[in-house]
């Protein structure tokens, strides 16, 4: 997607139902898509949309390593923080970053290992 065709975008629309139908998982990046760093401004409506949209079927990925970004390369804490303050809900991140990864690629529940 790119931010500066916006949410009503009919590409980005189609990403979205497909993400409400549950037929696709998405992993929001935001230094691949963005032209706005640090703060990623201009992809944030994008990224609050498929959150609202289904937040199911979401992951959270730094996109590390940063291939062919050279001095664009974007600090993955900050990235992390910045999905923190874009995603003030603690469920909803547990989500996004364990609950979903682990469904997704079937990794063992943590707690049948304690």
């Amino acid at each position: 997607a790119k931010p500066e065709r916006g949410v009503g975008d009919p590409a980005f629309q189609a990403v979205l139902a497909a993400l409400r139908g549950g037929g696709v998982w998405v992993k929001l990046t935001l230094c691949r898509v963005s032209t706005q760093a640090p703060d990623y401004a201009d992809a944030r409506p994008l990224h609050d949309a498929l959150v609202h949209a289904n937040p199911q079927q979401l992951l959270w990925g730094s996109d590390w390593p940063y291939v062919r970004m050279d001095d664009k390369s974007p600090d993955a804490g900050a990235l992390l923080d910045l999905f923190h303050d874009w995603v003030p809900d603690a469920v909803l991140r547990q989500r996004i970053l364990v609950d979903n990864p682990a469904a997704l690629y079937g990794f063992p529940d943590t707690e049948d290992q304690a």
